[in-house]
């Protein structure tokens, strides 16, 4: 958060299998947070958001994809949160061409893509013998605006696959992705 006017107030961690949030409410409501920013999945973002409501506590809560992953999105409704990359249109219709209109679900376009990186990587190579791991990872770090199923993906220097996030948010029970900027 350094170079942002963001301060974070309060922090608590919770595990998986927990049940009882009331502790942990109660401390971050005390630090009078603008936004809560929930990390987990279901069931215990689930309870987490009714004892949330349990609580009176009326400031908006914020996540990245956990909502999506919900199994009662409706305790969700009307939050945005931050998911990863829609899948680009040529991807979604040939997805659902091959498989009978199915819904791509998330992970879908990020393993297409993640094979795919991996295999041009590999065919760059000119041995006769199967490229090493090396060989490989040397190429997906000089990958710069692949066109994959999640739209243009670069490999910084770190070996962090960047594409563009979208923001959605719970309408009516259902993610929907915002209108980009």
């Amino acid at each position: 958060m350094a170079g942002t006017n963001i301060q974070l107030v309060s922090e608590q961690i919770f595990n998986t299998g927990d049940t009882d949030f009331r502790t942990i409410i109660s401390k971050a409501k005390s630090s009078n947070p603008s936004i809560l920013i929930i990390e987990g999945f279901s069931p215990e973002i689930d309870i987490l958001a009714k004892q949330l409501k349990e609580a009176k506590i009326s400031m908006p809560i914020t996540t990245i994809n956990a909502f999506e992953l919900s199994k009662q999105k409706d305790l969700f409704e009307g939050y945005w949160y931050v998911y990863t990359a829609d899948p680009t249109v040529e991807f979604a219709k040939h997805f659902q061409d091959v498989y009978n209109n199915r819904e791509i679900t998330m992970g879908v376009s990020n393993a297409y893509d993640a094979v795919n990186l991996i295999v041009t990587a590999a065919e760059k190579s000119t041995s006769q013998t199967k490229p090493s791991t090396s060989f490989i990872v040397d190429e997906l770090m000089k990958v710069k605006d692949f066109k994959g199923a999640l739209g243009s993906l670069t490999i910084d220097k770190d070996g962090i696959v960047i594409s563009l996030p979208v923001v959605r948010i719970i309408k009516n029970g259902k993610p929907v992705s915002m209108p980009k900027l």
